[in-house]
């Protein structure tokens, strides 16, 4: 299990290695977040280099086989960690897409979660 700020920060340290074959399955999670609108591609600018390391930090966990752990919902304190107060929309919007799929009764990002069928069928 790893934690999303975790495996982001671990995921963007993986991107700098030039790894064409991982930094090709980022590109493709992150066509499929824009595609999906869970990410904005107007926002490429502002927001691009973190929804690149969204994108890899799934890329990373289906690699490693970790699942996704979110450990707080709460924007400040995923800010103090170096996290976007957004990434916590764009996992819920992950979870309501189906992309990630999360044992919450309320249908959001919480706790551990795992891959959803069409990003590990990109992945493979």
């Amino acid at each position: 299990m790893a934690e999303i700020i975790n495996l982001m920060d671990a995921a963007t340290k993986q991107l700098m290695k030039h790894d064409p074959a991982f930094n090709d399955k980022a590109e493709t999670v992150l066509a499929i977040l824009r595609a999906t609108e869970i990410v904005k591609s107007l926002r490429t600018t502002q927001n691009g280099a973190l929804h690149k390391s969204l994108a890899a930090a799934m890329v990373l966990a289906h690699k490693t086989g970790d699942t996704i752990y979110v450990a707080s919902r709460a924007a400040q304190t995923i800010y103090d960690r170096g996290g976007s107060t957004r990434l916590i929309p764009w996992l819920d919007k992950l979870v309501k897409a189906g992309l990630l799929l999360s044992a919450s009764k309320l249908n959001r990002a919480e706790g551990s979660m795992k891959l959803g069928p069409l990003l590990e069928m990109y992945l493979k």
